[in-house]
């Protein structure tokens, strides 16, 4: 198995790896630092909890923690929740999170989600993910596609990673066409393979086998539901009811009602 270098990175980082992300919108005016959660030992945790309670009031770094998605973004409180022991930062000002991830939390390693268009940051890595799901056709500049840069942009990657690899037939085509773009990057090839379900009541976690031969609704609000529901379908559930919502959606009282509705005729 080749070494790609990321391993050692992770390894190095150990207690000392951040996630920063982009809050679209700001909570007033100040920077929103999500679901900042003490790495380490318990000593060093009571001790950077308590350095938590004090870098987040507003005379220090004008941050607030985040509470809920509508302080930092579905994103950045799930990643929080998922990745314990690592600080998660979501903030207007890239620079100025990384720099309180650095000083506050010790850390030495900062991963920036999204961060391939911010330019004016300098990053020692740029790993770019490459959904080889969408078809050709979208492969255009927004708004006629997807894109948000030129498909030329990938020469500037030293890391393209294919995603969603087992929802085509042959990725060679897209393996031939990032090469061609950038002969240097290493290319790596993907699939997002889920582990076990879990219920929403008590978060109790149960076998993915239990997919078999029932009626499920598919109830999404992400931004590739189809990667979604192919997923469910390599489970054999006997019918799939979809419904869909666009990626971060705000979910009211109607549609949870639209929803509690349609499980009527779900087993799950």
């Amino acid at each position: 198995r080749e070494d790609t270098g990321i391993e050692e990175t992770e390894r190095k980082a150990g207690d000392r790896l951040s996630v920063i992300g982009e809050r679209v919108e700001e909570a007033g005016s100040r920077h929103v630092a999500a679901g900042l959660v003490p790495a380490c030992d318990e000593d060093r945790r009571k001790e950077r909890a308590a350095s938590l309670a004090s870098c987040l009031q507003p005379s220090a770094f004008d941050s607030v923690s985040a509470v809920s998605p509508e302080d930092a973004g579905d994103e950045a409180c799930l990643l929080a929740k998922n990745l314990t022991g690592v600080p998660v930062l979501a903030g207007k000002n890239r620079w100025a999170s990384g720099k309180h991830a650095v000083e506050k939390f010790g850390c030495d390693t900062l991963l920036l989600d999204d961060g391939f268009q911010h330019l004016k940051l300098y990053r020692d890595v740029d790993i770019l993910l490459h959904d080889v799901s969408i078809p050709q056709a979208g492969l255009r500049l927004f708004p006629e596609g997807v894109l948000r840069e030129p498909l030329t942009s990938m020469k500037r990657a030293q890391v393209i990673i294919l995603t969603h690899t087992d929802m085509v037939a042959d990725i060679t085509l897209h393996e031939n066409m990032v090469r061609g773009l950038n002969p240097e990057a290493l290319i790596l090839a993907s699939i997002h393979l889920p582990l076990y379900l879990e219920s929403g009541k008590n978060s109790s976690s149960y076998p993915l086998s239990w997919l078999k031969g029932k009626t499920i609704l598919a109830c999404s609000g992400i931004g590739s539901p189809e990667s979604f529901e192919h997923t469910l379908r390599q489970f054999e559930p006997d019918r799939i009811i979809l419904l869909r919502f666009p990626d971060h959606y705000q979910y009211d009282s109607a549609c949870l009602r639209r929803i509690e509705e349609m499980a009527r005729d779900a087993d799950m």
